[in-house]
């Protein structure tokens, strides 16, 4: 399932009899148990979040019964419900969304961690009296979460093999690509991923050989599946190299 397909109304739950009612796409976004802001979780799926308030009726005193909620969407398009609740206040709150792409939040980026095992963004918003926002990548969560599942229906070599040919398809790393990095890049980053966890010294801007956008450190068998891919991807590209005919000049030189 894609970003861009989550909250669909067909898939939404009936109220129960208290009113009240939570898309089941929730738990893909929010994945964590503790009590946490959710924006940034929505924000990271590309999602835009809305909150809309009601105030309980006088006679509703202990804000049990929301089943006088009537959903109102915000104004625009493209907006899907979310979950109808309560909050400490008494107030029946209403959360929308939309997705809106994979820029959902102007935060600026300045890092990147782990998280049981999912690949989060460290974002600081535009003004620093605010706290740092941890932008999930919905699409490194879904990678995650197959990838638990294939490894265990899988062997190590075919764990390899498919990954390399996603990082083709998906990442664009063509043979060309991959010619480009004579540097050690290759070897340097499938390092970075094998002994991530182990040694966490080698994170860090003088071994990672790109941009820490690239980075996407996971559980233990990811890591070496990735690691093994880019091995794969420097063996093919030691091959390309030796097969390569010698310039004119340089068989000259000899």
């Amino acid at each position: 399932m894609n970003a861009c397909d989550l909250f669909d109304s067909a898939r939404l739950p009936a109220r129960d009899a208290d009113g009240r009612l939570t898309h089941p796409d929730f738990s893909l976004v929010v994945f964590v148990e503790d009590e946490v802001d959710v924006a940034p979780f929505f924000n990271g799926a590309g999602l835009e979040l809305r909150s809309v308030a009601h105030e309980c009726p006088e006679d509703d005193h202990d804000g049990v019964d929301l089943s006088w909620v009537t959903p109102e969407a915000p104004g625009g398009d493209g907006w899907r419900l979310v979950s109808i609740h309560d909050n400490e206040d008494g107030e029946a709150i209403v959360w929308w969304t939309r997705y809106i792409g994979p820029a959902a939040s102007t935060a600026r980026i300045v890092g990147a961690r782990v998280i049981d095992g999912v690949h989060v963004i460290v974002a600081q918003p535009a003004s620093r009296l605010l706290p740092e926002q941890l932008l999930v990548r919905y699409d490194d969560y879904l990678v995650s979460r197959l990838a638990i599942s294939a490894a265990a229906a899988q062997d190590g070599a075919s764990l390899i093999s498919a990954e390399r040919s996603r990082q083709i398809s998906a990442e664009g790393w063509s043979a060309e690509h991959d010619d480009a990095h004579a540097d050690l890049a290759l070897v340097r980053a499938a390092v970075a991923y094998a002994l991530y966890g182990i040694s966490r010294r080698v994170v860090d801007d003088s071994f990672w050989p790109w941009h820490l956008d690239w980075w996407k450190p996971s559980d233990r068998v990811r890591n070496l599946v990735k690691a093994g891919a880019l091995i794969a991807a420097e063996i093919d590209r030691l091959h390309r190299a030796a097969a390569a005919p010698v310039p004119a000049a340089d068989q000259k030189a000899t």
